[in-house]
């Protein structure tokens, strides 16, 4: 009888999931890559004005990133006005994207698009940020009275496409830092994840949880005893299924060879792995995410896992337990939700102002801030130095993604995904729902190119909305004095629905066929229009992302 790799491979009750430098490594003996989708979404929207890369192309704020696009600018003290507006408050070296240029070349900053749900209008409970939160990731618009999402958000339905089967369904890994929402009460600032319509999923906000729940590898099972409990190698686990696979089958002495060949070449890929921390061992849990740490929050409750002191700690083992659940196999979707539309943490807490220079407003939330008045409403006000509090905000938002990226790719796991950076608004202060960036990381295989500020609007002229000195909108002074400064971001003439966004992410991570297509696209995610009379979604995919 004659065997191939491929039905030996069909053959092996133990699937062996090798990340991507094993696939790279022993490209014959180990199957394709299951591609990833990671969601991070951040409230109150950007500083617009010290977000972007500032780096010109000619005439056009579009084009190659690369390290260099994402450096500080310097503090300026000088009293130079353009339309009335002091350019002094924008020029500090908190910029927003600071920490990614080692990225530069793999990620895109992604520009032109708008909120699927347009204007103002029937709004219900949560108002105008409970209409971007609930939409940014379903872009199914909103149902009355709670104003929930009408429709499933995208994690979920990747997740029904490509994860693997874990309690009797196909669902995405969703965490949440910060107090959470009950789904029975919450408002549409609560939730960024739906099972379906009206039907949100608070996320697990609790690092303890995630890690007991959600790293066990199939507890009590025969490969959580030799991979985990044991610390034995997958070659030992599957050298007995190979052992009763050819005892089961009458094998010539070049197929015996084949098998042993095989082994040997999983053998050495293995202990490469190992040396490079690229497996599920639990050296490699003990070393990123160390049981005494998320331990520290067994039993906390929800109000106490609010507190804004813990909010960086929070995060940062919930970064770390996402990409161990997809090193792991557990999950190949994850979102991570930070606090709450209109919310965030007053930064103080954490005692993030120290030693710097300038006036830091440690007692207010991320959502006053935004307003840069300190309130929770528009009235006019402008508190000093608010727009490096700002932009300080959006550079530790940034860092938080960066370490995501870099764990991600300390598992050889990010080529092989995409994670996506998006935020409740365009700019929050007057609640822009046009002009709603997103940070896209990962090529998800080479669906994707990488490595550009992308205009992705329907008539690719952004650049007419741009000031040409921040990158970000037009700037001119305001109508009250007061407020210091407006954004002119024009109208929604040109925009893409942001829909086009989530289309492109879904079918980038499907399996291809022989060809490289993606096996079982969509022409639109939402594939089913919602029962909103404000949402206008597109087909189509945002071509200028893809390879």
């Amino acid at each position: 009888m004659k065997i191939t790799r491929r039905s030996l491979l069909s053959g092996l009750g133990a699937t062996v999931l090798l990340p991507a430098f094993g696939r790279r490594a022993a490209a014959q003996a180990a199957p394709a890559q299951p591609k990833n989708a990671v969601f991070f979404w951040t409230p109150n929207g950007f500083n617009m004005s010290t977000f972007y890369p500032r780096t010109r192309h000619g005439d056009s704020a579009f084009g190659p990133l690369t390290a260099e696009a994402f450096a500080a600018r310097a503090l300026d003290t000088g009293n130079e006005t353009i339309d009335g507006v002091p350019r002094a408050i924008f020029r500090h070296p908190e910029w927003g994207l600071s920490s990614l240029g080692a990225f530069a070349d793999r990620m895109n900053v992604v520009r032109g698009l708008r909120n699927s749900r347009r204007g103002f209008l029937d709004l219900a409970d949560g108002g105008d940020h409970g209409m971007n939160t609930a939409c940014r990731f379903t872009a199914a618009g909103i149902g009355s009275g709670r104003g929930l999402a009408l429709g499933r958000s995208v994690d979920y339905a990747i997740a029904e496409a490509i994860n693997p089967v874990v309690d009797g369904g196909r669902t995405p890994l969703v965490l949440h830092v910060g107090r959470n929402s009950d789904p029975r009460n919450g408002n549409g600032t609560s939730f960024v994840s739906y099972r379906g319509s009206e039907d949100p999923d608070p996320g697990i906000n609790n690092p303890w949880v995630a890690y007991r729940n959600l790293m066990g590898i199939a507890g009590g099972s025969e490969a959580e005893s030799h991979l985990v409990r044991k610390r034995r190698r997958i070659a030992d686990l599957v050298r007995g299924e190979l052992n009763a696979l050819q005892g089961g089958m009458p094998l010539g002495g070049t197929d015996r060879k084949l098998v042993t060949d095989w082994l040997g070449l999983l053998e050495s890929t293995e202990d490469d792995m190992r040396n490079m921390n690229l497996m599920c061992t639990t050296d490699t849990r003990d070393r990123v995410a160390p049981t005494s740490r998320v331990q520290n929050f067994e039993g906390r409750s929800n109000d106490e896992l609010g507190r804004y002191e813990d909010f960086a700690e929070i995060g940062d083992l919930m970064i770390r337990i996402i990409a161990l659940s997809i090193l792991c196999g557990h999950t190949h979707v994850a979102t991570l939700q930070w606090s709450s539309g209109s919310g965030g943490p007053a930064f103080g807490a954490m005692n993030m102002g120290d030693g710097r220079p300038g006036t830091w407003h440690g007692g207010e939330r991320h959502h006053e801030l935004s307003h840069r008045n300190g309130s929770d409403g528009a009235e006019p006000g402008f508190l000093t130095d608010v727009e490096r509090n700002m932009s300080w905000i959006d550079q530790w938002y940034g860092q938080r993604y960066r370490d995501l990226l870099g764990h991600l790719d300390d598992f050889g796991l990010l080529d092989d995904s995409v994670v996506v950076w998006m935020p409740e608004f365009g700019d929050g202060r007057q609640h822009h729902f046009i002009d709603i960036t997103a940070v896209v990381a990962g090529s998800a295989g080479g669906y994707l190119r990488t490595g550009r500020h992308v205009d992705c609007s329907n008539d690719g002229r952004w650049d007419a909305r741009l000031d040409t000195e921040t990158n970000g909108p037009r700037i001119r002074a305001a109508d009250d004095p007061a407020n210091v400064y407006n954004l002119d971001i024009g109208w929604i003439d040109g925009c893409a629905s942001h829909n086009k966004l989530l289309t492109t992410v879904y079918n980038a991570v499907l399996p291809r066929d022989g060809s490289g297509q993606p096996v079982g696209a969509i022409n639109r995610f939402p594939e089913v229009d919602s029962a909103d009379p404000h949402n206008a979604v597109e087909a189509g995919e945002l071509d200028p992302l893809k390879a």
